[in-house]
């Protein structure tokens, strides 16, 4: 099985405002590469930030996840060309749909 380009933005799904309540973050995005319900090959996460009165995004991931920087040059593509420019989340998102990204966001609880 191949792994998807999905991604899962926290305020959208239905556990996101408790898990943001006492966050020191305003609203995170984990994207990356999954195998539908086994997990991830690779995720990053965006996360949103008040930063002098301005939200700010911040990039992140752990060294495992790497090597999925090879297949993510569309991504860091997309992210040059809005460098400075304080994308907000839903705008990171639609972003990463027009890469072909799919919102896999639990919007209903199970």
């Amino acid at each position: 099985m191949k792994p998807e380009r999905q991604f899962y933005h926290l305020s959208k799904c239905w556990y996101g405002k408790n898990n943001l309540k006492n966050a020191n973050y305003i609203d995170e995005v984990c994207f990356g590469l999954y195998y539908p319900g086994d997990g991830a090959v690779g995720e990053l996460v965006m996360k949103w930030y008040e930063l002098n009165g301005e939200i700010i995004p911040k990039l992140s991931m752990f060294d495992d996840s790497f090597d999925i920087l090879r297949q993510l040059n569309d991504v860091v593509e997309f992210l040059a060309e809005v460098d400075g420019q304080k994308i907000r989340p839903d705008e990171f998102c639609e972003g990463l749909k027009e890469l072909g990204f799919k919102d896999a966001s639990e919007k209903n609880k199970r």
